[in-house]
């Protein structure tokens, strides 16, 4: 039974959802119902759920973001230039409000077994890949990324051939770009890499001067073949009115390796969920996240590895630190399942508080039910 905030959104949702194109796949259609049906199950979470218990959501379903924005002005390359990583040389989409823009995007012509073309075409020549779409983040129940596939139309699909290491990393840029007042965006990235391949990505969140109010409401799915290697990077660097709520969702093959990191420098109210399964023998990866939390920021970083398989690694180190009336959150899962035999698990949070009033909440969990693993896990505040 949705309550009347909850009804409201959904009515939001629906007319956004109404007016989304089709492009002529039925299946299209099942798999945003689908989306929009699950998120009324599980509706919005309440500070009473163990996941919410910190982060307060209430604001967000409240205030009025259910609009797609349109820019209020043109933006050039000047306009980016100030968010462009010295010295990297790398493939560029580049998403304004949620939505690719060919001109400012430099894919770099033809790349030997690398496809990547924004979701909106993929969907007019149905791409197989497309089939992957939610497989993994309709696991999290999460009710935000659901919402994403509910209005599941801009992104990009990202596809490695097998046998094949990409030189130049992908970097997607979603900027929040002058549009007055709420807005929403969804997009949505959809990365597979093929057999004994390797692929950089890094998903980078800016804003722009008099951006409005935006929410930046995105869903990364990562599938790593056997003896893939992944190294993905997300950096936030958005202004103080900005909400971005992220799920990234990665599934590995055996051998393969992923390794990421997550660093937050800006925003007001940031929520990453981070879920990595670990499916087959051999699989490994690596999870960093750096946190700069000041004024009133809040930052909530949440990670799930899950040891589905045995012979497998993971190692996870995330630091922050928490200045002015700010408040971050970590809370960092490892959950080794029943015959995920000689499971090697690491996790470590350290955080400095730097003022008086600066405020982190953080809890590491193991969930263990198989009986020949090295795990361990700690957390550390220091002023």
């Amino acid at each position: 039974m949705l309550t009347s905030s909850e009804q409201q959104l959904f009515e939001r949702l629906k007319a956004l959802q109404n007016r989304l194109p089709d492009y002529g796949r039925s299946w299209l259609g099942e798999l945003r119902e689908t989306g929009l049906k699950r998120f009324v199950e599980l509706g919005i979470p309440s500070r009473k759920s163990e996941q919410w218990k910190y982060t307060n959501i209430k604001p967000v379903v409240e205030k009025d973001y259910w609009h797609r924005a349109i820019a209020e002005r043109s933006v050039g390359a000047g306009d980016l230039a100030p968010f462009e990583l010295a010295g990297l040389d790398a493939i560029r989409l580049v998403f304004l409000n949620g939505h690719f823009s060919a001109e400012l995007s430099d894919t770099g012509g033809e790349t030997q077994g690398l496809t990547i073309e924004p979701l909106s075409d993929a969907f007019t020549r149905e791409e197989p890949t497309l089939a992957r779409l939610g497989t993994l983040s309709r696991n999290a129940n999460s009710p935000f990324s659901e919402i994403n596939t509910g209005l599941a139309d801009q992104g990009a699909v990202i596809l490695v051939d097998d046998g094949q290491a990409v030189q130049r990393p992908v970097n997607v840029l979603f900027v929040n770009a002058g549009s007055p007042g709420l807005f929403s965006a969804h997009p949505r990235l959809l990365i597979c890499v093929g057999k004994n391949s390797r692929l950089d990505v890094i998903e980078q969140y800016v804003t722009l001067k008099a951006a409005g109010e935006p929410l930046n409401n995105s869903v990364t799915e990562i599938f790593l073949a056997e003896g893939a290697r992944c190294r993905y990077s997300k950096l936030l660097q958005e202004a103080g009115d900005t909400v971005t709520i992220g799920g990234t969702y990665v599934r590995q093959s055996g051998n393969s390796d992923f390794e990421s990191h997550t660093i937050c420098l800006g925003g007001g109210l940031l929520r990453n969920d981070l879920n990595v399964m670990l499916a087959e023998p051999g699989a490994s990866c690596r999870l960093n996240g750096i946190y700069l939390a000041s004024q009133r920021q809040h930052i909530d970083n949440h990670t799930v590895i899950e040891h589905i398989a045995p012979h497998c690694n993971s190692r996870e180190f995330y630091k922050g630190l928490i200045n002015g009336r700010a408040h971050a959150v970590f809370n960092g899962r490892i959950h080794i399942h029943p015959g995920a035999q000689q499971s090697n698990a690491e996790l470590s949070n350290k955080n400095l508080l730097l003022s008086a009033m600066a405020e982190i909440d953080t809890k590491p969990e193991l969930e263990i039910y198989a009986d020949d693993v090295k795990c361990s896990h700690g957390a550390t505040v220091g002023e």
